[in-house]
């Protein structure tokens, strides 16, 4: 078989068998296709090698594994895929497959892939999640494939310069989460989902690229309806604006530290506020001005480390002793009941009250 004879042939197959078929017939070889999972994904034989987990890596240059005497090509197929998949060709000694004859059966695999969207490619699945979060009902969400029915988190990447490097950026962060479908805000962030569990893997390179780039990244609550994606990513544009009013941006956050913020910006009321947070607070701070203490801080970071004595202790450079007195002299003052949960919650959210007011 020619290559025109495989190019013409291969126009006229409409699922992925047949024309892995028509590809053994024409390298006069064995052939198959393995996902980064190790899955078949289809063969022209039956007889398939015994194989390991090394097949499948990523992150080796190896072109060929041996099974017994017959040694198997390996040539990955759109590495931009929302799963990188294998083409794998049995070589004979006799009649070796040529580096064009690979080549050409790489691109047709790619042009069918392309037509049926049996594996779509990243340009593909970031024009799809576009169209998702403009018009969630009426995307069909099935070509998401690995991404559904497993927990996702949404992600926004703000520049902190005016002029950003953007595409550099781009570049980068989708070769730690590779495939990840990604577009852009009408402000121009980044806006991207990827599973829960590949985002706190990920954490540290994220953190890396934003303080390379100079980006404040935002990573929402873990959630299971990709058709929700439009508003965990509102929810991570309204912590990033909560975070701006608090303090200085970490590198990476994650909304659940802000969720609490974001509730109160919608509260059309201040004085309700005020009056609804501990006046034990006001009590603290106002001693705090009169004796040069720090029981306001000392509080809050007793709360905030779950009540943990060597934990704050550590926090704040104290010894176990100091931290035990001060709290003593919180407790003359304030009179805290620590068995009851409600009081201690309501301290920590009286907190937050007075933080954002505070700014």
């Amino acid at each position: 078989m020619t290559d025109a004879d495989l190019l013409l042939a291969a126009i006229k197959c409409t699922a992925l068998d047949p024309l892995t078929n028509l590809i053994a017939t024409y390298l006069d070889q064995p052939v198959f296709i393995l996902d980064t999972t190790g899955q078949l994904i289809t063969t022209s034989t039956s007889q398939l090698p015994t194989r390991n987990a090394d097949w499948v890596r990523l992150d080796t240059s190896q072109g060929s594994f041996q099974d017994g005497t017959t040694e198997y090509l390996r040539r990955p197929i759109n590495t931009y895929a929302l799963k990188t998949w294998f083409l794998f060709v049995a070589q004979s000694k006799g009649y070796p497959v040529t580096a064009a004859q690979l080549q050409l059966v790489i691109q047709v695999i790619n042009n069918f892939n392309e037509r049926y969207t049996v594996n779509p490619n990243q340009s593909e699945m970031n024009g799809l999640f576009t169209q998702l979060l403009h018009q969630p009902d009426k995307t069909a969400i099935t070509n998401f494939g690995p991404l559904l029915n497993q927990p996702l988190v949404a992600i926004t990447a703000t520049p902190l310069v005016a002029q950003p490097q953007q595409e550099a950026f781009k570049q980068a962060i989708q070769k730690v989460l590779t495939a990840m479908p990604m577009s852009e805000d009408v402000h121009q962030n980044l806006v991207l989902i990827a599973p829960a569990t590949t985002a706190k893997f990920e954490y540290s390179a994220l953190t890396k690229l934003a303080r390379q780039y100079q980006y404040c990244i935002f990573i929402s609550e873990p959630y299971t309806d990709i058709t929700k994606s439009r508003d965990f990513l509102s929810i991570c544009r309204q912590a990033f604006k909560a975070a701006q009013k608090l303090g200085p941006l970490q590198p990476v956050n994650l909304t659940q530290a802000y969720n609490i913020y974001i509730i109160l910006d919608h509260m059309p009321d201040s004085t309700l506020l005020r009056q609804t947070m501990c006046a034990q607070l006001l009590t603290l701070k106002a001693h705090d001005r009169t004796h040069h203490t720090e029981l306001f801080s000392t509080l809050f970071t007793y709360l905030e480390n779950d009540c943990r004595l060597s934990t704050t202790a550590d926090q704040l450079h104290l010894h176990r002793n100091s931290l035990t007195k001060r709290l003593q002299r919180i407790d003359d003052l304030i009179h805290i009941d620590w068995d009851q949960p409600h009081k201690t919650f309501g301290l920590r959210l009286s907190y937050r009250i007075f933080n954002y007011l505070d700014h």
